[in-house]
């Protein structure tokens, strides 16, 4: 088994209330310095994984210039995209669209946009993939039977940590209930060697 530490994003530049995923936005500068220090505290992994969106991408590049691994950024890690959602006030979003969310939160699709499913879905091929292509890297390491398993770290988003933990929990989507995850949380969940 495989750990991966799934690492949100700090603070993005953008209004509050606004409905934001796909949208690639900066993330804060006293969050970005904040939370690369924090990060600089944890043991450093072998490999690091990222979204390419800015917020991501920003922070796994300061961290690889502090001494982590040069990122690999995968479009398949990016966040859930809302569509015609995206950059509009929660509040001008109509209601009944928002009410057929809440009442399915992991199915439902946005206008133009994916669902938390879809997202987890592409997310875990993602890494089926990175594991297939570093497997040079990772199943040495997983091959010995002293200390612990290597970690890979995952710097992401709410939406795909959510679908990914949930995924890679087992459980069906009817059971999926959403997570307050803050900026810079971080989440450790194992992953099963995919089959070849």
């Amino acid at each position: 088994m495989l750990k991966l530490r799934l690492i949100r994003h700090p603070k993005p530049q953008v209004a509050a209330g606004i409905c934001y995923g796909a949208t690639d936005l900066l993330a804060e500068v006293d969050a970005l310095q904040a939370q690369l220090e924090e990060c600089l505290l944890m043991p450093r992994p072998v490999l690091v994984f990222s979204s390419p969106l800015q917020r991501c991408a920003g922070l796994a590049q300061a961290l690889a210039a502090r001494g982590w691994p040069k990122p690999v950024l995968d479009a398949d890690f990016a966040e859930m995209n809302f569509g015609e959602w995206e950059m509009q006030p929660w509040s001008k979003i109509e209601r009944h669209q928002i009410d057929a969310w809440a009442a399915d939160i992991s199915t439902y699709v946005p206008p133009g946009g994916e669902s938390v499913k879809q997202v987890a879905d592409r997310a875990l091929q993602a890494i089926h993939r990175q594991w297939a292509a570093h497997a040079h890297v990772l199943d040495p390491l997983l091959a010995q039977t002293q200390g612990e398993h290597p970690s890979v770290a995952l710097i992401c988003h709410s939406g795909v940590i959510q679908g990914l933990s949930h995924a890679l929990a087992g459980k069906s989507w009817r059971e999926f209930k959403p997570i307050n995850l803050a900026y810079g949380e971080v989440r450790d969940v194992q992953v099963p060697r995919p089959h070849p």
